[in-house]
């Protein structure tokens, strides 16, 4: 399996240095790379550790340039950055919540459904705020998992998979009470 987890590599080089609003790329993510065994013997520290062995890698100061370059060539030739080997399963991981903690979204909740409170106190602001990503028509969703967001109601998240494994999972999810409503 390859395994490409992101680090942000704003203010590692002197290219991405400087106030982030003013800076060359506002936000610098690097992808890192991975090949690991996975399956029910893998302990998740094995793979927890292989993927922080690929991020210390990714922050060395001359595999950001290398990335860099590559990066603005596959921007050039309109090429993804999700790539794996023929027949091989693909596993990404990253994390945004230290990056967002300090962020006001209040502008991003629409100013009628705050005002009607969402069923909840007139004017109370919703508990979570839940964000998306967006894609370009034609891109391969076909084996998904994103986490969005958890708050005390639950988890947010997109999921996707082909259609008979939908079918499966749908008769879980309609056999298991504790599920209702996912």
């Amino acid at each position: 399996m390859a395994s490409h987890p992101f680090a942000d590599v704003r203010g590692r080089i002197p290219l991405l240095q400087g106030d982030a609003p003013e800076a060359f790329i506002h936000n610098a993510i690097c992808s890192s790379a991975t090949q690991i065994q996975l399956d029910q013997s893998v302990p998740a520290s094995e793979i927890a550790w292989a993927n922080r062995k690929a991020i210390q890698e990714a922050l060395r100061p001359e595999e950001i340039e290398v990335q860099m370059t590559v990066y603005r060539e596959m921007v050039r030739v309109g090429q993804g950055t999700l790539i794996c080997e023929p027949l091989q399963r693909f596993l990404h991981v990253t994390n945004w919540c230290a990056a967002w903690k300090d962020l006001d979204f209040s502008p991003a909740v629409d100013a009628r459904r705050r005002e009607k409170g969402e069923g909840k106190g007139k004017g109370e602001k919703p508990k979570v705020v839940v964000l998306g990503h967006a894609v370009e028509p034609g891109t391969p969703l076909r084996y998904l998992l994103i986490v969005f967001s958890r708050s005390e109601e639950g988890y947010y998240m997109q999921f996707s998979a082909a259609k008979p494994t939908m079918r499966t999972v749908a008769e879980f999810l309609a056999e298991n009470p504790d599920l209702e409503g996912f």
